[in-house]
């Protein structure tokens, strides 16, 4: 059965301190910075540095944690991204070439944003299982800064670049549960990147979305799974802003102390921000039983639940 083995990061040295920022000529609010947004800085990627060279240099990260991981064994590579190198051919083709992976290599991307890590772990483990593969990778790297006005305090404060590769196996150390998910079509404007323009966000009707349709779906997934919020050890949360992930938990009525909100110095990484958080507790024994919810730009969510192996 195909699961989690181990995750790679990458987060650029560059992580700009929010509190320096001023937008409308006005300096921001230090407390509101804290306590509703939580991000003290936002990471940003080099100007040379595209999507695939962020991937890479998260996959060198993934190769000095797993012992024996070779390029020619790896069957298949995803990457999930809004934003990718270019607009045609797809970033995992190219990334197939700068990681000098075998011609067999499977490569294909997924457009999806703040809720891709879900549903992207679903797709590439499906995918290996049909295949008979034993050794894929997801990369998860979307660096927004590609698309953001420097002016816009939705965005720029809260948004940062990174890329993760999660090494899906046969040798997982995780397996993955049932899964629900959640579209609504309707609300699409929310967040949106129109042709010719920046990246627009309406926070608000972000956190309507989250505190409406999300619960409902994790509840169903808890139910499909035959678990409750009690089996939960650690619920990782899409780290939209510190404010969204503390009120999901309290909607929810799970402990704050299983609802980590980590991602104070690099800002919301997108489809990146849950592999982040992982990767802290994958050697953490007493995690078991792991809660996952990704949700954003569509709009868009998912949820599904993780069991360590025994």
């Amino acid at each position: 059965m195909i699961g989690i083995e181990n995750i790679g990061v990458y987060i650029p040295k560059d992580c700009r301190d929010n509190f320096s920022k001023i937008y409308d000529g006005e300096p921001l609010n230090a407390d509101f910075v804290k306590e509703r947004v939580g991000f003290l800085a936002t990471a940003r990627k080099e100007p040379d540095e595209e999507t695939s060279d962020m991937c890479k240099r998260a996959f060198l990260d993934l190769k000095g944690r797993v012992e024996n991981l070779s390029e020619e064994n790896i069957e298949c590579i995803c990457v999930c991204s809004h934003n990718g190198d270019f607009q045609l051919p797809h970033t995992s083709a190219i990334l197939q070439d700068k990681l000098a992976l075998r011609g067999s290599c499977a490569a294909f991307d997924i457009m999806l944003a703040c809720s891709g890590y879900v549903y992207s772990v679903n797709i590439l483990r499906s995918f290996m299982e049909m295949n008979n593969f034993s050794t894929g990778i997801l990369f998860t790297c979307d660096p927004y800064s590609k698309v953001l006005n420097p002016n816009d305090k939705s965005t720029d404060l809260v948004l940062g670049d990174a890329a993760a590769a999660t090494l899906l196996s046969t040798n997982g150390i995780f397996s993955l549960g049932k899964s629900t998910f959640c579209t609504k079509g309707s609300g699409y404007s929310a967040i949106i990147k129109r042709k010719d323009s920046y990246l627009a966000m309406d926070n608000r009707r972000v956190l309507r979305f989250v505190l409406r349709e999300v619960a409902p779906i994790i509840r169903e997934c808890l139910e499909k799974n035959h678990i409750t919020e009690k089996d939960i050890d650690l619920c990782l949360f899409h780290q939209a802003s510190k404010y969204i992930v503390e009120q999901l938990g309290e909607k929810l009525s799970i402990s704050p102390e299983k609802v980590p909100f980590e991602a104070q110095n690099y800002g919301n990484t997108i489809s990146s921000s849950i592999p982040i958080l992982l990767q802290k507790y994958l050697g953490d024994e007493s995690v078991k039983t792991v809660l996952m919810s990704s949700f954003g730009a569509g709009m868009s969510a998912a949820a599904t639940i993780m069991e360590r192996k025994s």
